[in-house]
């Protein structure tokens, strides 16, 4: 993930507890993900218990079998240190995003919600860099209950621009389907927009580019 460009939860791996979307009182939980697999393997071979192995891993049919099989031996001849520093980073990167996460549902608190919009200060998201405004919008659409909450990268260089215009004027910036951010001059609004408005030239020209309102 961090190869193709992902964020800092990106380099921060996959966490071993998130909640699970549409289902607000679920959540998928990884008890093993901090396990060592020779460890998993060994426990089930002194027990007697057969493994099953997905051939996925060894194919090297995606991108993940390859750079386990073939990129990461290369790396570790060359640094043997480096799988230790690789998980240290990770761990930093993870409680980084924890800390990122806790600031944004403190500041969502003062946030209002009303008829498919969650309105925030448009000082919330200034100042941010972009893991920081990453973080606010995806706290947004978690309070506006967007289904996915994970907001594209693009979406967030698109408002990372908006925010750094300052000539006052309001701009709508699309995030992906069904979901646009309106910056004004004091506030920040992410809207869900009807069906019927994406359907409509006005509703697709928006979902194109960010661009200027006429509203003040």
């Amino acid at each position: 993930r961090l190869l193709q460009g992902g964020a800092l939860d990106g380099l921060a791996g996959m966490p071993l507890r998130r909640p699970l979307p549409g289902a607000p009182r679920c959540s998928v939980v990884r008890p093993l993900f901090e396990v060592d697999r020779a460890a998993v393997a060994r426990y089930l071979r002194d027990r007697g218990v057969p493994a099953r192995t997905d051939p996925t891993n060894r194919d090297g049919s995606n991108a993940r079998a390859r750079l386990r099989s073939r990129v990461l031996p290369a790396l570790l001849r060359e640094y043997p240190q480096a799988a230790g520093s690789l998980l240290r980073l990770e761990g930093t990167a993870r409680e980084a995003v924890r800390l990122l996460e806790r600031e944004a549902a403190a500041a969502g608190a003062g946030w209002r919600v009303r008829g498919g919009s969650v309105a925030a200060p448009r000082a919330s998201f200034e100042g941010r860099g972009r893991a920081g405004v990453r973080s606010l919008l995806r706290e947004a659409l978690r309070r506006l209950g967007a289904g996915r909450t994970d907001p594209p990268a693009a979406a967030v260089d698109r408002l990372l621009a908006a925010l750094a215009e300052g000539d006052g004027r309001t701009r709508r910036v699309p995030v992906r389907g069904g979901v646009e951010v309106e910056v004004g001059s004091a506030g920040v609004r992410v809207i869900l927009v009807s069906s019927s408005s994406r359907r409509s030239p006005a509703g697709r020209a928006s979902a194109s580019r960010a661009r200027p309102s006429s509203r003040p």
